[in-house]
């Protein structure tokens, strides 16, 4: 596996892909609310929820070349988020938090994972302790 190479994980309802995102912090969760469509163009009457628990650390950036994750392994999925196994960023997070703090995994027994989240023209990246992904009717 390469370093940063993400890989998708498909979702079960069909992520707007014109759409942005609402974004909600609580705490040290995320909230992701995102539209669905039924068929290209057509809203469904469900939104989705991506809630990303243990925060550690949160990324973004508009106006770059690429709108879209440049290390993606090739898939086929038309609804997805990413998650990057051999994430560089996680890597040197722990590094930092080590130099900082030796006994840190005294307290803190979570596993963190790196996701990345398309919204719309733009791509978030999360340290995450885990993601849960629900659908409401609205």
């Amino acid at each position: 596996m390469l370093n940063d190479e993400a890989i998708a994980v498909e979702l079960q309802e069909w992520m707007a892909p014109n759409d942005y995102m609402n974004i909600e912090y609580i705490r040290d969760i995320m909230y992701c609310y995102f539209k669905i469509w039924d068929s290209p163009g057509v809203y469904s009457e469900k939104i989705g929820v991506l809630k990303f628990e243990s925060i550690w650390a949160v990324r973004f950036q508009r106006n770059r070349m690429l709108n879209y994750y440049p290390n993606e392994k090739e898939h086929s999925f038309r609804s997805y988020f990413l998650m990057v196994p051999n994430s560089t960023w996680l890597k040197s997070l722990i590094k930092l938090r080590e130099e900082e703090d030796a006994e840190w995994r005294n307290f803190d027994k979570k596993k963190y994972f790196h996701y990345v989240i398309q919204n719309n023209d733009h791509y978030i990246e999360i340290i995450s302790s885990g993601i849960l992904i629900d659908y409401k009717i609205v």
